[in-house]
């Protein structure tokens, strides 16, 4: 029998916590990333975007890190 490990968020690569990062996300948000934003669940990172943009943001010390790809 095998055992699964469920995913958690990553570490911060900066102070080291896993459990103040939350991910980012681009484009316009709808109500519930609204809410999700307002209860510090998400990051809003807004429309415009580059070829790549951090996934994750630390609420504890603010470190923005991993990596999304966008475009072609």
């Amino acid at each position: 029998m095998s055992t699964k490990k469920t995913k958690g968020p990553p570490s911060c690569p900066a102070c080291g916590t896993s459990n103040s990062v939350i991910p980012i996300i681009f484009g316009y948000p709808g109500q519930s990333l609204m809410e999700e934003a307002q209860s510090a669940e998400v990051a809003l990172a807004g429309c415009e975007v580059n070829e790549v943009e951090p996934s994750h943001v630390c609420k504890r010390c603010g470190d923005e890190f991993g990596e999304q790809r966008f475009g072609d």
